[in-house]
């Protein structure tokens, strides 16, 4: 198929797009007109599971949520001083190996196309990225929308007058504010507002949309240099990304991306053994995330509100009582406000998030179990738990069990809610033992 064929861009319509993608999907790495939907040498990172590579792991029947470790990251040759790049130190080598190889080999290549706008040389223009300010912009957001919902009920503001009041108000408000929009960390990670880029196994070498499969094809998949780009990145142990040329994706299971991580690390034979030296569990984390936010919150609510007058009855009189709204340290709030607090909010948070459906005996049970753990062990041994009884992935749009409940429900068009319904259900059978 010609290039002008390929015409997708995100601004269609549904239908058109649909189409349109799924021309892409089939033709765009074919010869001729026979399918190819699945090119060697590439990753599909739109499909299923493969939408959290680098952001899942599972081990044995449990998944986690993970994010590399900071400490691992290593800049890439070819990084200006302006727009740094970096990924895990592994990745870091196979990139330089690959890149001096095709800076070299394009000199020695017969059918090498030295005017080629993107592939003449390959320069990292974007890598590793941390969700922290993203996750932090996007908290920002949530407390936005609450202030101006309190804004706008006087009377409910001045019920506010410490941060046990301000508890109440803004999670009953995030609660209803979480459909279909995360809050923990791990919800966030693996959302639309993370991209693989947070794995750190992702180089990128062009800023081209990844909306438009027209550039795809023009300035890489039909270009005289891809196949030498492709087969070379293949070579070190990386997959072209399917759906955004540009990027490569180290591949963990393949034996030559083994064989650089081992080099670095003796104790790596395996991509498990990767996942579990190279990153931590995203759920970890979460308990301080949610009490540094929420704190945030009520000091943001404070300085922005310094004053409650609240109405009560003296001598036989009504008069209005000003109270002073005062900032407080995170010791301050943590050292007073118990476990049962976070924990109860991470829970109920997580069943609405994940789109899991639970009912409030459930709810109630976890909450109740998760204590327990967290005064009989510690805080970690009681987050572990709920992780376990509310996996991220079970009812998230997009994932394996998702798409299993889409394809096998009875009528040709299942509608969202019968979908949602039986993505629920599933999820609930799969956590109804609990410790």
């Amino acid at each position: 198929m010609a290039v002008d064929e390929f015409k997708a861009k995100n601004n269609m319509s549904a239908r058109d797009l649909f189409i349109n993608r799924s021309l892409y999907s089939g033709f765009a790495f074919s010869d001729g007109e026979e399918v190819n939907f699945e090119p060697k040498s590439t990753k599909n990172l739109w499909f299923l599971e493969n939408l959290f590579y680098g952001r899942v792991r599972q081990k044995g029947s449990e998944i986690f949520v993970i994010e590399p470790k900071i400490g691992s990251m290593s800049s890439i040759a070819g990084s200006s001083q302006s727009t740094p790049t970096a990924v895990l130190d592994f990745v870091k080598n196979a990139y330089d190996d690959f890149r001096r190889e095709f800076n070299k080999g394009k000199v020695t290549e017969i059918h090498f196309d030295s005017e080629s706008e993107y592939l003449s040389t390959v320069n990292p223009t974007r890598a590793f990225t941390r969700i922290d300010k993203k996750y932090e912009t996007h908290q920002s957001k949530l407390y936005s929308s609450f202030a101006s919902f309190i804004n706008s009920d006087e009377k409910l503001k001045n019920k506010i007058t410490s941060f046990e009041s301000f508890v109440s108000s803004y999670s009953k408000f995030i609660y209803a504010s979480l459909v279909g929009v995360p809050y923990t960390r791990s919800a966030f990670s693996i959302n639309r507002f993370s991209t693989p880029m947070s794995s750190g196994l992702c180089v990128e070498i062009a800023d081209l949309p990844h909306g438009s499969d027209e550039e795809k094809v023009e300035f890489f998949i039909k270009d005289c240099n891809f196949e030498y780009y492709s087969v070379l990145a293949g070579k070190h142990g990386f997959a072209v990304d399917k759906n955004a040329p540009w990027r490569l994706i180290a591949d963990i299971s393949s034996p030559k991306m083994l064989e650089y991580a081992s080099a670095v690390n003796s104790s790596v034979s395996s991509s498990d053994d990767i996942l579990e030296l190279y990153y931590e569990n995203t759920y970890e984390k979460e308990l301080s995330d949610l009490q540094k936010n929420v704190i945030l919150a009520y000091n943001s609510f404070c300085s922005s509100y310094p004053r409650s007058f609240v109405d009560t009855v003296k001598d036989g009189k009504k008069t209005t009582l000003k109270i002073e709204r005062k900032t407080e340290t995170r010791d301050s709030i943590v050292g007073r406000v118990g476990m049962d607090t976070w924990l109860k909010m991470i829970v109920n948070i997580k069943n609405i998030e994940n789109n899991l459906g639970m009912h409030k005996s459930e709810i109630s049970k976890i909450i109740h179990n998760a204590e327990s753990l967290e005064k009989s062990f510690d805080t970690s041994r009681a987050l572990g738990y709920i992780n376990r009884r509310m996996p991220t992935l079970l009812a998230l749009e997009g994932s394996l069990n998702f798409e299993y409940n889409l394809n096998s429900a009875n009528s040709l068009e299942p509608s969202g809610v019968e979908v949602r319904k039986n993505v629920r259900k599933s999820a609930a059978y799969f956590n109804k033992n609990t410790y």
